[in-house]
């Protein structure tokens, strides 16, 4: 490109020549208020230096343009000489190398984004060869410059996938322009990693591809982190099973292959029995770790091609094939409760376990998965009802007798809170005095459409559902009302023994929750006796013992019921306050010809009095049960004999 020619004489004066015709101007120094102030400054030095030294100068120089933006100059100058004479002045060049200037710091810039950014990015001729890679595209893939550079761009291919799937890949970056997807890379060392992956295409003006750039980044951390969600969301943390959302899924699909296969199949329902007491006892740790070697344990103890998962709790469920009888399911689920006989080393102890089972069976019992979920639990509830440590198979009277227990939930939920309860009291007669030395608390349920129900008809139900807590709360504060009731019509205030479950005792509100129904009625904690089983106060650990601690330290009286049956109570009858022990009246009933009873109700007697415990004998319905009774020492009868539950008009009238 022709370039403008400057020529001055020393005193200043300058002509223009060449492409671009200026001004006339009168002096150098008013062309050079053309440059921006620190170029002036620059030019000024140059010119003076040139003119005394004879050094002669190249400048980039900015200058302000008239109508646009400013310019960038090449500016090259040096003393005008003639041979033989001295010089006459200046002459040099001035180029505009804005646009090339700008060009050059684009490129530095592309040039260092293409190095410093984070993605890996190679470029690939038109027949996907690597011509250059970045330095991410290094430390991705493990590949030096000189080692990839001139290799195809697939070299990084995992081989995971075939080779259709390649060349569905190129087609689309062909016809396209790009593909942009996830896929798997192997990096030099021969590791395989996930990444997002994008190759785009270069044309040229005809449409044909001249570059491929292939941009890469490593997704392994986020595959890990969406596969650890997935992970969790599918199963469970603690056994390694399939959760129960999983198990729906597959075992859906497992029924959908057995129904075109015409095949048999169980479903099973598996529950550790008193699983939370081992919790209370132990701690939830290691009852953690018991649920990891039940799951183990029953894993192994499955047929092969068997879909194992935990339900929830201590539940665990399996699908299981059945290729013959519907007894093999049967004979399977008495092989897994074999296995968890066999000690369980948890920590420095062992732990026997039992468990119980529920079995329903497609299509016999039903042919959709919730059903056979429903009826498998149904199945499972009737194996726990019926003792525990064994299986039973689901059956229509099964169905029937839960939709009932599902009615009798759902109707003593909502009479919790209304007045179909009552209080009906059994007197506990003094048998020296014969007069009442208390009474019992019992509850009944007048049911607006089942009539008039007693207990057993409807307390293994709250216990189950949890309305036990709430239960035993309104039998308490009827007993409370009923006390007070008493007090203002001028009644004795005889005591009311009242019936606590292990669930309540366990209830980290049940103490507070008795403290301030006594406080409100203004009652005389002596007045109520807190009756709970022999089984209760073994069964329930350290949390049970500090209630029963706490109640004694209000005030009220202690009563252990069905004393005798067979748990062994007497290290507890020694560590805590206890007022009084019921003799059962499973020992009662066999008075007064068993002489193996004379002798462990002698026994108890014999303990009482040195214990100093106050003994009441329940379940007396003979005058010869009444009369071995009296010779056996036992100071307080109960039973039908004696005096039958009652309401409240019949209780007064005893009572005064």
């Amino acid at each position: 490109m022709p370039l403008p020619i400057v020529f001055t004489g020393r005193h200043g004066y300058i002509r223009y020549w060449g492409l671009i015709r200026l001004l006339l101007l009168p002096s150098f120094a008013e062309q050079m208020n053309f440059y921006e102030a620190e170029s002036y400054s620059r030019l000024q030095e140059a010119v003076s230096v040139c003119l005394k030294e004879g050094e002669s100068f190249s400048l980039k120089l900015k200058i302000a343009h008239s109508v646009g933006p400013d310019r960038i100059m090449l500016v090259h100058g040096g003393l005008h000489k003639v041979e033989g004479m001295e010089a006459t002045g200046l002459v040099g060049t001035a180029q505009d190398i804005t646009d090339r200037t700008h060009t050059g710091s684009r490129l530095r810039l592309a040039e260092a984004v293409f190095q410093t950014t984070q993605q890996g990015i190679c470029i690939a001729s038109s027949d996907r060869r690597i011509l250059r890679i970045n330095r991410a595209y290094e430390q991705i893939t493990g590949f030096t410059p000189d080692e990839i550079i001139g290799q195809d761009i697939g070299i990084i291919r995992s081989g995971m996938y075939p080779q259709s799937r390649y060349e569905t890949t190129w087609k689309a970056v062909t016809t396209n322009g790009y593909w942009d997807g996830e896929t798997y890379i192997r990096r030099k060392s021969g590791d395989i990693f996930a990444a997002h992956v994008m190759i785009t295409m270069v044309s040229d003006e005809s449409g044909e591809p001249t570059h491929f750039i292939g941009f890469l980044r490593d997704i392994s951390e986020k595959r890990q982190q969406e596969e650890r969600i997935d992970y969790l969301a599918n199963f469970d943390a603690l056994t390694g099973l399939p959760n129960r959302v999983q198990f729906n899924n597959l075992a859906a699909k497992q029924l959908e292959v057995w129904q075109i296969m015409q095949e048999s199949s169980a479903l099973v329902f598996i529950g550790i029995d008193h699983f939370s007491r081992i919790n209370d006892t132990l701690g939830h740790k290691q009852g953690d770790e018991l649920l990891r070697q039940v799951a183990a344990r029953v894993q192994d103890a499955l047929p092969a091609g068997s879909l194992l998962a935990r339900q929830g709790g201590d539940i665990l469920v399996a699908l299981l094939p059945l290729a013959d009888r519907v007894q093999d399911v049967m004979e399977v689920a008495q092989h897994v409760l074999d296995k968890l006989h066999d000690p369980m080393p948890i920590g420095e102890i062992e732990i026997g376990i039992t468990a119980s089972i529920g079995v329903s069976v497609y299509p016999c019992d039903g042919a959709q998965l919730d059903d056979l979920l429903k009826y498998a639990d149904v199945a499972l509830r009737a194996a726990k009802a019926g003792g525990r440590d064994t299986c039973r198979r689901f059956s229509q009277e099964m169905s029937e007798r839960a939709q009932y227990q599902l009615m009798i939930e759902n109707d003593l939920r909502r009479a919790i809170g209304s007045d179909e309860l009552q209080l009906y009291l059994q007197p506990q007669i003094n048998l020296h005095t014969h007069k009442i030395r208390g009474f019992e608390g019992l509850i009944r349920w007048q049911h607006p459409r089942e009539g008039f129900l007693l207990p057993g008809a409807f307390i293994d139900v709250a216990e189950s559902s949890g309305l036990i807590v709430p239960l035993g709360a309104k039998v308490f504060s009827l007993a409370c009302d009923r006390l007070v009731a008493w007090r203002d019509q001028g009644h004795p205030m005889v005591p009311i023994s009242v019936n606590v479950s292990a669930q309540q005792l366990l209830d980290l509100t049940f103490v507070h929750d008795i403290r301030e129904t006594l406080a409100q009625r203004d009652i005389d904690p002596q007045s109520i006796i807190i009756e709970i089983t022999e089984k209760t106060l073994v069964n329930n650990g350290k949390r049970g013992a500090d209630s029963l601690q706490e109640m004694t330290a209000m005030g009220l009286k202690i009563s252990i019921d069905d004393f005798g049956t067979g748990y062994s109570s007497l290290n507890y009858l020694s560590k805590l306050t206890v007022d009084q022990i019921k003799i059962d009246r499973s020992f009662v009933c066999e008075l007064p010809g068993n002489h193996q009873t004379l002798v462990i109700l002698k026994a108890i007697m014999a303990m009482a009095r040195e214990l100093g415990l106050e003994v009441v004998a329940e379940g007396i319905e003979t005058e010869g049960q009444l009369a071995t009774i009296r010779q056996l020492g036992v100071p307080v009868g109960q039973g039908f004999l004696l005096g039958i539950p009652t309401p409240d008009g019949t209780i007064r009238t005893l009572s005064s």
